[in-house]
């Protein structure tokens, strides 16, 4: 057996101990009465050393106190398993302090979340979650389990009522921007088309996780093996099965070790024996220290947490362990407790467990927080990465994203060219020696060009922004910023939008003889078609849904041709509007002043003294075209950009812009 004295010396050497009987199992081997095969584990963390129990059959005592959760524990304590009882004496040096980990103490105190028009949520709700804990919420559908869980992710703010992390009071955005807390939604918010270990490399530079590749990659190793996925590495994610994916989810939280785990129904789709695996690897990340909260309807397992919480009408109504919460609902097996709530309101059911052990446990456990030894000195988490790393960041993921779908990526290049044939076709060869007619065919090609540049750029953009709003909005938990979200967009969309206008141009000039200067007209083309992506991503940023989006920009199309002037001659307000809202208008404007002066002024026969316009226009100067189209282009980048920071404002444009999408599709029903 060894000695107290040889445990001091391995916790010298080691970040994390397991002390029992068992040499398989443990790392310091004890051979005494009552002293499980895994018995309990000790783990430093920035500079302190935590005890926790591991279910052993014998307990922990630390003090002469049962050791429950993670506790911190300090040199001179005596700690007892079994027969076997040491007094902690490490002699190790204080590690450097790591703001984005360590252990986490959160309570909730009269938590009220009210929605309009008055409809309560969450009605007094507190609670108090430990380090080394897992705790499942329960209730039925409606009953505030998710609004709970992202209050305390800080995605939703409390109507009243505070949050406390460590002893401090939080605001919602100060939660959702605590790297230490880390929550996993119901969806799996991550880009499917990647491989895995990809996926996870781009999510740990995002978080700043390691100093450099190296040890991204070793961290990104760490967590696949924690999830059991190190085999499905290279594989991409939308070939795993539903319970893999979500563990790959589970491993992107865990990458820069959170102290916090808050879980929104994230076994709901899984099969039972998945599920169980699940709420299994739950349980042990509990019990490596962490507070794991999870939301489930599967009461199967249920015995695995140390502790539920019932929702009842936005009320806690219980929070114990379960065989008290049987007991309090006088039922057999945990899933008759949704039958059974009906039997009495809300109000009875909080009334007797206020009265109950577990009742007075839950004050007991509010008031003694205090009292908890944890550093709640710590920061929010590391900064975020800055801007111009998160840019870089994004335009590697982005473009690996399209090269994993490089068919779909083919198709949209193949458009430029394929609507190019199609104006070669229909128009030939449009040079002729009579001057009126060459200037009409250059103006209704020149136009169609531009139109067609839009389209393409247009419908490239519209649904990237839609499609990833849920990653965008999990991903600014750990700092992701919408003005490197926006710009990477740009860049790689700005250069598809190029390579199509200038397909585009080539294919137009050699087939119909289209005339003028070449370098001025793919400038003119190209700008526009960046501004057409520009158009596409505003309009995605406000639209919601894919639907609405492509329901939307066909509309703003038609008014770009509309108000182009290649339809009809503008003037008065009409061409004011023209030359402030429409990108069009600059373009073909661009586009008729690269062609020969005597083309720009031919015009139709007319009656002897009456004013003939001429068919193109003069158009130009080039730099004026190219000025009003950058100026337009950053009004919409700056829309875009609200639209896509959470402000009250941009949601309440949303809310009405799906108001009116709904009261639209009725008119259509009713008709």
């Amino acid at each position: 057996m060894q000695t107290s004295r040889q445990l001091s010396d391995i916790l010298h050497s080691r970040a994390q101990v397991v002390v029992g009987s068992d040499p398989s199992t443990a790392d310091f081997v004890v051979n005494a009465a009552h002293v499980d095969a895994a018995h309990a584990r000790f783990s430093r963390r920035h500079g302190h050393w935590f005890v926790q129990d591991l279910d052993s059959d014998a307990g922990t005592q630390l003090n002469g106190s049962e050791v429950r959760g993670l506790v911190q524990v300090k040199p001179g304590d005596v700690v007892r398993m079994g027969e076997f009882e040491f007094v902690f004496a490490p002699s190790i040096e204080t590690l450097p302090h790591d703001p984005r980990s360590g252990p986490m103490l959160l309570v909730v105190r009269d938590a009220r979340r009210v929605v309009p028009p008055g409809k309560v949520i969450l009605e007094g709700v507190s609670i108090a979650l430990k380090p080394g804990e897992f705790v499942g919420i329960l209730g039925a559908s409606g009953s505030g389990k998710s609004t709970l869980i992202k209050s305390l992710a800080g995605l939703n703010e409390l109507s009243s009522g505070t949050i406390e992390v460590n002893g401090a009071a939080k605001s919602a955005d100060v939660l959702l921007r605590d790297r230490r807390i880390a929550y996993l939604p119901q969806e799996v918010v991550i880009h499917e088309v990647l491989g895995v270990a990809t996926a996870l490399r781009f999510i740990a530079a995002l978080k700043g996780v390691g100093t450099d590749a190296a040890e991204r990659d070793r961290a990104i190793e760490r967590v696949l093996q924690r999830v059991g996925l190190s085999d499905r590495a290279h594989v991409p994610i939308h070939r795993l099965s539903g319970g893999q994916r979500k563990r790959v989810a589970l491993a992107a939280e865990l990458l820069g070790d959170p102290g916090m785990l808050l879980l929104d129904e994230a076994t709901s789709g899984l099969d039972p024996a998945t599920e169980s695996d699940m709420m299994r690897l739950f349980q042990s990340l509990a019990r490596e220290g962490k507070t794991v909260v999870c939301i489930t309807h599967f009461p199967g397992r249920l015995a695995l947490c140390d502790r539920l919480i019932y929702l009842m009408a936005g009320r806690r109504v219980f929070d114990g362990p379960v065989a008290a919460m049987k007991e309090l609902f006088e039922v057999g097996e945990l899933e008759d407790v949704y039958t059974r709530q009906h039997a009495r309101s809300p109000e009875d059911w909080l009334n007797d467990f206020q009265r109950s052990k577990a009742g007075e446990s839950a004050r007991a456990r509010l008031d003694a927080e205090a009292s908890i030894a944890i550093d709640r000195e710590s920061a929010e988490g590391a900064s975020a990465q800055p801007a111009e790393a998160q840019f870089s960041i994004l335009v590697s993921r982005y473009l690996r994203v399209l090269l994993a779908d490089w068919r779909n990526l083919a198709l949209v290049l193949a458009q430029a060219p394929i609507i190019g044939l199609m104006l070669v076709a229909t128009f030939g060869d449009i040079r002729s020696r009579f001057a009126e007619l060459h200037a009409a065919r250059t103006k209704e090609v020149t136009f169609l060009l531009v139109l067609s540049v839009l389209w393409c750029s247009g419908t490239a953009s519209v649904r990237e922004i839609v499609r990833e709003s849920a990653i965008l909005q999990h991903e600014r938990r750990f700092g992701v910023r919408p003005w490197p979200y926006l710009m990477s967009k740009i860049a790689v969309l700005g250069v598809l939008a190029i390579a199509q206008a200038l397909l585009l141009l080539g294919v137009v000039r050699f087939g119909t003889g289209l005339g003028g200067d070449l370098a001025e007209q793919a400038i003119s083309l190209c700008a526009v078609g960046v501004v057409g992506s520009v158009i596409g991503l505003a309009v995605s940023a406000i639209a919601g849904t894919s639907e609405r989006a492509m329901t939307i920009l066909p509309v703003v199309l038609i008014g770009q041709a509309i108000f182009s002037g290649g339809v009809a001659r503008l003037e008065g307000v009409v061409l004011w509007i023209a030359q402030l809202f429409s990108p069009a208008y600059w373009a073909l404007d661009g586009m008729r002043s690269t062609v020969s002066s005597a083309l720009r002024m031919a015009t139709y026969p007319g009656a002897p003294g009456e004013f003939q316009p001429a068919i193109l226009g003069a158009g130009g100067p080039l730099l004026l075209d190219l000025g009003a189209l950058a100026a337009q282009c950053g009004a919409l980048l700056w829309a875009a950009w609200y639209l896509l920071s959470g402000s009250q404002g941009a949601e309440s444009l949303r809310v009405a812009i799906a108001g009116l999408w709904t009261r639209a599709l009725r008119l259509i029903r009713v008709v």
